[in-house]
């Protein structure tokens, strides 16, 4: 689980400062990178990610809006899988390489 070590750590008295998702410091830079770009509108600015607890999240605390990507890290929760997963390389499976079609796994939904 991300951020476990950390809260362990605060738990027993030390120090910590979060810099991922879904602390600000991510949104905070990136929102300030926009507006150099012209963006200073938080309206228009969406946030994608795969994960509810941090990428989503993380947005709606900013006050960005957020797309939700659900074929990601939540995908077997879901109930989602991949025609064609495969070995990512790292063991994980998952390395479809989008060659497949995204396809609803009724049996996964029906478990939850």
């Amino acid at each position: 689980m991300p951020g476990a070590l950390a809260a362990a750590y605060e738990t027993a008295g030390g120090p910590v400062v979060r810099l991922g998702k879904p602390a600000p410091p991510p949104y905070t830079a990136a929102l300030a990178t926009l507006a150099r770009l012209g963006v200073t509108d938080p309206r228009r600015v969406l946030a994608v990610g795969d994960s509810v607890g941090h990428d989503v999240r993380g947005a709606a605390d900013a006050g960005v809006d957020s797309l939700w990507v659900g074929g990601g890290i939540h995908a077997e929760r879901v109930g989602l899988c991949h025609a064609d997963a495969g070995d990512d390389g790292l063991g994980r499976g998952g390395g479809g390489g989008g060659k497949g079609e995204w396809q609803l796994d009724a049996a996964a939904l029906a478990e939850e």
